[in-house]
């Protein structure tokens, strides 16, 4: 399934292990925005990885946010050019 993952975080150290870590598993469509493609165990392995990153840290934030096949087909992204494209990234 695809899941986009945005995180709130403040202290520098962390955002970057955070970012790293959704990085080995997905794309980076945003600074703290990713759009991850994860399987069950792969799901578990990230979130588990990145509670213990995040479990110390007053107001950090992770969010997954599932995608269904047909959100998933449907998605455009809006760049910089005015161009709408639909090569499956979506920028919020």
């Amino acid at each position: 399934m695809r899941y986009v993952i945005s995180y709130d975080i403040s202290d520098d150290a962390v955002r970057t292990r955070v970012a790293e870590a959704v990085d080995d598993y997905g794309v980076r469509v945003q600074y703290s925005v990713f759009e991850c493609t994860l399987t069950g165990p792969d799901l578990s392995k990230l979130r588990g990885r990145l509670k213990r990153l995040v479990r110390d840290h007053t107001g950090a934030s992770v969010r997954f946010y599932p995608l269904c096949d047909r959100c998933s087909a449907s998605i455009q992204a809006l760049e910089s050019t005015g161009e709408v494209t639909d090569e499956g990234f979506v920028i919020v």
